[in-house]
């Protein structure tokens, strides 16, 4: 139908991409034998540029399709604080729920007279610890 293929072709045309594409070969020899061509041709010409065959570093179903995108200067750099950011509010978390409250039941325990904490207390407040490390793994 006419109007299905126009609206996907102005789709296409109104996506962002990247600079860079995956292109999924039949066999590994047929992968080789496309980068060696490319590359004693200097090049593969396409709409007025030049494209380059490499071949990658991983298949690519281990690719997290999802952050594969925009490379610019800009994108990189906002990746990089909005993880930096994500990752302190995780620690400003971690140190609030759970190393606040550990901290504060132990300044705050009697020790008088060689008295120490109980084994579900303390047991109890090493896992909170655990859990907040476990917590701050993943995120980091």
């Amino acid at each position: 139908d006419e109007d299905a293929e126009a609206e996907i072709m102005q789709f296409l045309k109104e996506t962002t991409s990247s600079e860079q594409a995956v292109a999924v070969f039949e066999t590994e020899e047929a992968r080789d034998e496309a980068v060696a061509h490319a590359a004693e041709k200097g090049g593969i010409s396409f709409q007025g540029g030049m494209l380059t065959l490499e071949k990658a570093h991983c298949e690519p179903d281990t690719v997290f399709w999802h952050n594969f995108g925009d490379t610019s200067l800009f994108m990189q750099v906002f990746r990089f604080i909005q993880g930096f950011g994500w990752i302190l509010l995780a620690l400003l978390v971690w140190t609030l729920a759970f190393y606040v409250p550990y901290a504060w039941s132990v300044y705050s325990f009697n020790y008088a007279n060689g008295q120490e904490p109980g084994a579900i207390y303390s047991i109890t407040f090493t896992m909170v610890v655990v859990a907040g490390n476990a917590i701050m793994y993943e995120v980091c």
